[in-house]
């Protein structure tokens, strides 16, 4: 599967119009510009899927050299509301030179849901960016922060048991990889919201958070950047 456009092949974008619509993806090999902007939608990734988001272009199945133009540049793989990454499935995410997915940024502020990362039982979800520019932290948001997963807007990341989840900032060609491994932030605008955001490591499962680089002053591998925030170790 390969796809041009920044939006990516498919994806719920205008308005508010995505609000509670899904797209599956099941034993996908993407190649291409960013897979979805799909900003109030939820992904779910089932069985083993690799999405693979380069920097100036890629190579097609026909052997000719597509080059991103403009926009499609240094893209995040996803800018979605939430993902799900079911039971036993197998997920592989590298991206060129941006974070690697940003959950809940543009148009996604909705106080009567909760944005979430959930990663079933048995799964295995690896998220890898290689790069130190390109997309960052989301349309809609107010707070920059290069990072490797960012749950934005009192998000909840929830891993099952039995489960690994690798987020690497990972060294390329010479570039220095500078991005926190996992953030979960508020940001704007400050909305009162219901809930309270969370982070939960199932029984058995691994949480790896692996910086190949410098990391900005202050930062780490780790940012709990709001008050009222739970972590969790079954």
């Amino acid at each position: 599967m390969y796809g041009m456009s920044y939006y990516g092949p498919f994806d719920f974008y205008l308005d508010r119009t995505g609000v509670g619509s899904t797209i599956t993806y099941r034993n996908i090999n993407y190649l291409g510009a960013q897979l979805s902007a799909s900003y109030q939608a939820t992904v779910i990734f089932e069985g083993k899927n690799r999405v693979t988001v380069p920097l100036e272009g890629y190579t097609s199945h026909d052997g000719k050299y597509r080059k991103f133009v403009g926009w499609n540049m240094d893209d995040t793989a996803f800018e979605v509301f939430s993902i799900h990454f079911k039971d036993k499935s197998d997920t592989d995410i590298k991206v060129a030179n941006a974070d690697g997915v940003i959950l809940a940024s543009y148009y996604a502020d909705i106080p009567s849901q909760q944005p979430e990362l959930l990663v079933g039982d048995n799964a295995n979800v690896k998220i890898t960016t290689y790069g130190d520019s390109g997309e960052d932290y989301g349309i809609g948001a107010t707070s920059s922060l290069r990072t490797v997963i960012d749950v934005q807007r009192h998000g909840k990341f929830i891993i099952g048991e039995n489960s690994t989840v690798t987020a690497e900032s990972a060294s390329a060609s010479g570039k220095k990889a500078n991005r926190v491994p996992y953030r979960n932030s508020r940001n704007s605008p400050l909305t009162p919201y219901s809930y309270k955001p969370e982070t939960t490591i199932g029984k058995g499962s691994t949480l790896n958070l692996i910086s190949n680089g410098a990391t900005y002053a202050g930062d780490g591998l780790l940012i709990l950047d709001q008050n009222d925030q739970t972590f969790n170790i079954e």
